[in-house]
């Protein structure tokens, strides 16, 4: 009786070594947060010039400058936006960017009316946000997840900011900007106002067997 309860006692602290193994195992295979060590703009051979000529609007431009990876398919991004020239803030009614494919779908960085002021210049100026990264299927940049499209909507010169009308000088006042690759004519010129980016899965290094799917050297930034 006695050599039999040493066996059960035996056998269940090796089966409660083995959750603890189990766990253990799961705790060190659980990965954290990752930060991107390169962002690729898709479409250098694009003109978006021609976008902000034929709307009469300056140009502004945009850079990714960090990609981290948070958990699952989320993405923390942070963007600089800015433009040709420098804008003062007082003409400046609201800014705000929205359709963002993540768990915020929208950011208000300036609105007179409510008081909201997170930025100290409208044509300088970087932002963070999170966004659901999925793979592309742009064929050029297969196995890489793709910046999703948003929108960053500009209204100068509303309300009482109207009063500076007379010494405004960048164009049409009101306008929303875009971002991606896909959508251009047969000149190359663009229909969105900035390129689309692109980075590897959860921010590491694209595996041997993904090589092929890595784009082009000359595209990396």
């Amino acid at each position: 009786m006695l050599s039999q309860l040493i066996i059960i006692f035996l056998l269940i602290s090796q089966y409660c070594g083995s959750i603890i193994n189990l766990d253990e195992a799961q705790k060190s295979s659980k990965k954290d947060p990752a930060v991107c060590h390169s962002a690729y703009n898709g479409c250098r051979n694009l003109d978006f010039d021609y976008w902000f000529n034929s709307r009469n609007i300056m140009r502004y431009y945009m850079d990714v400058e960090k990609v981290m990876w948070l958990q699952d398919n989320l993405y923390e991004v942070t963007i600089h936006v800015h433009g040709q020239q420098q804008i003062d803030l007082k003409y400046l009614s609201m800014l705000y960017i929205h359709e963002i494919d993540g768990p915020k779908r929208g950011i208000t960085l300036f609105h007179r009316g409510l008081n909201i002021s997170d930025i100290i210049s409208p044509t300088d100026y970087t932002v963070t946000f999170q966004v659901y990264g999925n793979f592309t299927t742009e064929i050029d940049f297969q196995c890489l997840i793709k910046l999703p499209a948003f929108k960053i909507h500009y209204e100068y010169l509303l309300d009482e900011q109207s009063v500076y009308k007379d010494t405004w000088e960048w164009g049409t006042p009101s306008f929303t900007l875009t971002n991606g690759c896909r959508y251009y004519d047969n000149e190359f010129r663009s229909y969105t106002s900035f390129p689309g980016y692109f980075w590897s899965l959860e921010c590491e290094n694209l595996p041997p067997k993904l090589q092929y799917c890595r784009p082009p050297g000359p595209l990396v930034i």
